[in-house]
């Protein structure tokens, strides 16, 4: 069960940033990033970037997919600390 809502909230985020409705994905992004590991997201930037061509330009979906993960691997330790119980 894990595996398909991770690979169903996976696929809703790649059609959400295909289409263009980038912000209504947000919430979906932020939860998803504090439960999995957001390294996949990376991904989706890469292949949004490569359908739209935008390599001739700047990447944008990759370049914000890449700040999202470093700034996600930078905070976990820091909400971990306030969700544990001691």
């Amino acid at each position: 069960m894990n595996l398909f809502f991770r690979s169903v909230l996976f696929l809703v985020m790649t059609i959400l940033w295909y289409i263009g409705f980038f912000w209504y994905s947000l919430p979906i992004l932020l939860w998803y990033s504090y439960k999995y590991t957001p390294f996949e997201l990376l991904l989706i930037g890469l292949l949004v970037d490569i359908q739209f061509m935008t390599f001739r330009a700047l990447p944008w979906y990759t370049i914000f997919s890449l700040f999202w993960i470093i700034i996600t691997v930078w905070l976990r330790p820091k909400f971990i600390v306030y969700t544990n119980r001691a």
